[in-house]
């Protein structure tokens, strides 16, 4: 019996020549059904009908899709690792890993309950969905540090070593997956962590380099004091947690965990060890190239396409807010004013020269404003200068450029008409004229002969690479992070009169925010 949910008639795909439905679909009680043909359904999924079994390999895609390794790479790496999967079954006492051995297995659970033990005590349970062995498809002569036992009959899709190496000879790729297995680890606490240097005070909290023996991390803390002074800002750091929490993109930031203690608020992230965008553009020479700016703009509309997904504006977006990481790929950083939109907001918020004229014309705006953000960044990569504002000397005069100025190019050369016409198309002040459709733009002629498929996967080779900084001597450091934190003192004026009256935006203040963290 089929229930509210379930597909029927998929068996189709598994063979296209026998049209057959085998059994009768009987309506029991009477019941409502959406209806695609097969034809249909396959030209939309880019299915080949005629090859044997595609409805196999679209099934193992989707579920690597659904795994927290494999889930952001591409959709040609997803179909070569599909089609090396292989199925296992397991009856209820056997053991699918066994502690201490050499591991070259990767178990993705199908069907059934796996419990994990160590030195045979319980550990958890794992699920359909859930998978085991990863390390040993990232490292070398791996060792199983924990054994993994049928709780009841159990199906296992199976990803072996060998067949993963050759599909995944790219270093880079790997160190991506490495590094997501070590953001695996949510157990870290305030005490496991060690101060290497100060990093940077950001809009509203200082941000570390500290490290766990095992890993670097860059950690922002946040005072709690200092928010109970400026009430306005506990919306922020609440918001900013939250959208981090939910985000997983090869090209932005991973944040770990959130932590507090009595004084502060922290978030844990991952730490890109190199310089931000901003800078390299500062320094560098020559301008007008069409490749470093298809890799740029590419990997920032994938960052882009992703949070239009979820409906996120991060509000922000120019180069000093990403970050070059050592093998020359990019990662979104500072989520501080980002927020969720699934509607309109008019919050007059963001840098200058980045900011969308319809967030200055205090309207309403919603996810197009990055889109705006996005073509000043283009230009700036291209020609080496903004193209409103750029000679201003007071904040309001480069809002003047932004609402009445005309978009005008250094350049009409005809070799640039592809790369200026893109600009025109996110540099529209009309929002219903701009385009914000990613597919769309990746399919502009701008973008003609890049292969988004090897940017996701860290296969192309980046415009600029920088030197990589070796920190594992840092490791030494063993001065606890916690001690080199210093309350901020009261700096409240004693003989200023208190306001009988918040302002407004201090109305709904939380007393709580912090348990949050």
């Amino acid at each position: 019996m089929a229930e509210k949910g379930k597909i029927l008639g998929e068996e189709i795909f598994q063979d296209y020549n026998n049209k057959n439905i085998s059994d009768d679909m009987i309506a029991y009680p009477d019941c409502i059904t959406l209806e695609a043909s097969i034809d249909d359904l396959a030209k939309v999924m880019k299915i080949d009908l005629n090859k044997e079994k595609p409805y196999n390999i679209l099934r193992y895609i989707n579920k690597l899709k659904k795994s927290y390794l494999f889930k952001n790479l591409s959709e040609n790496t997803l179909e070569s690792i599909a089609k090396n999967i292989k199925k296992e079954k397991f009856n209820k006492g056997d053991y699918i890993i066994k502690e201490g051995t050499y591991g070259n297995t990767f178990y993705l659970i199908s069907k059934g309950k796996v419990t994990i033990t160590k030195d045979g005590k319980p550990l958890r349970v794992l699920e359909q969905g859930e998978c085991l062995g990863e390390k040993s498809l990232l490292s070398n002569d791996s060792l199983r540090t924990a054994s993994a036992i049928a709780e009841e009959k159990v199906i296992c899709y199976v990803i072996y070593k060998k067949e993963f190496d050759m599909i995944l000879c790219d270093s880079n790729t790997r160190e991506y997956l490495l590094r997501k297995l070590a953001f695996q680890n949510t157990d870290i606490q305030l005490s496991d962590l060690f101060y290497i240097k100060f990093l940077g005070k950001g809009k509203f909290g200082s941000v570390s380099l500290v490290h766990n023996k095992q890993n670097f991390y860059a950690i922002k803390a946040i005072s709690i004091k200092m928010v109970e002074r400026e009430k306005m800002l506990w919306k922020y750091f609440v918001n900013e947690r939250s959208i981090m929490l939910g985000l997983d993109h090869p090209f932005i930031v991973k944040m770990v965990k959130s932590l507090r203690n009595q004084n502060y608020c922290f978030i844990l992230m991952e730490f890109v060890n190199e310089l931000n965008l901003d800078d390299h553009l500062s320094k560098k020479r020559t301008r007008n190239n069409i490749y470093e700016t298809q890799f740029y703009i590419g990997s920032m509309l994938l960052m882009l396409d992703y949070l239009q997904k979820k409906h996120i504006a991060h509000r922000d977006i120019k180069p000093s807010n990403i970050m070059i990481d050592p093998n020359g790929y990019l990662k979104m950083i500072d989520f501080g004013i980002a927020k969720v939109l699934k509607d309109y907001t008019s919050t007059i918020i963001g840098t200058p020269h980045y900011i969308a004229p319809e967030i200055l014309q205090g309207k309403g705006y919603s996810l197009s404003c990055d889109f705006w953000s996005l073509g000043i960044c283009m230009f700036e990569i291209f020609y080496g200068i903004y193209p409103f504002g750029n000679y201003a000397n007071e904040v309001i005069d480069i809002y003047k450029d932004v609402l009445k100025k005309n978009l005008v190019f250094p350049s009409e050369n005809s070799k640039f008409v592809n790369i200026n016409n893109f600009i025109k198309d996110l540099l529209t002040k009309k929002v219903n004229e701009r385009l914000c459709n990613v597919s769309k733009l990746k399919h502009k002629q701008f973008f003609e002969g890049f292969d988004f498929n090897k940017l996701n996967d860290f296969q192309l080779t980046p415009p600029y690479k920088p030197v990589k900084t070796d920190l594992t001597n840092f490791f030494k450091e063993t001065t606890p992070y916690e001690s080199i934190l210093k309350e901020e003192k009261e700096s409240t004026p004693q003989n200023k009169k208190k306001k009988k009256n918040d302002d407004n935006e201090n109305d709904d203040y939380n007393p709580n925010w912090f348990e949050e963290f």
